[in-house]
């Protein structure tokens, strides 16, 4: 696992990365990951450092869809309505 774009405390100490610094992150498209960053940040501001868990939920989100997309067309249906309930929490 890449933990390049993560945050994480470690012995009482935040490591992250200042996302605010790579605006390439928020202007790129042809991938729904640029979706989650510029989620993210409208969700955060550019506070990287503060533990925000709903992150979390959006990459979950995230996998998510890119997994479904995979899936025969017949099995969609029950995991859209999952992604629906997850995108909804707050």
């Amino acid at each position: 696992i890449d933990f390049t774009l993560s945050r994480l405390l470690a012995d009482d100490c935040v490591v992250y990365t200042d996302l605010g610094k790579d605006t390439s992150l928020f202007e790129g498209d042809g991938d729904i990951q640029f979706d989650v960053y510029r989620q993210m940040k409208e969700h955060i501001g550019n506070d990287w450092k503060s533990y925000n868990p709903i992150t979390n939920v959006f990459w979950i989100t995230y996998l998510c869809k890119k997994l479904v997309s995979k899936l025969d067309p017949s099995r969609r249906a029950t995991l859209h309505k999952f992604i629906t309930r997850l995108s909804s929490y707050s």
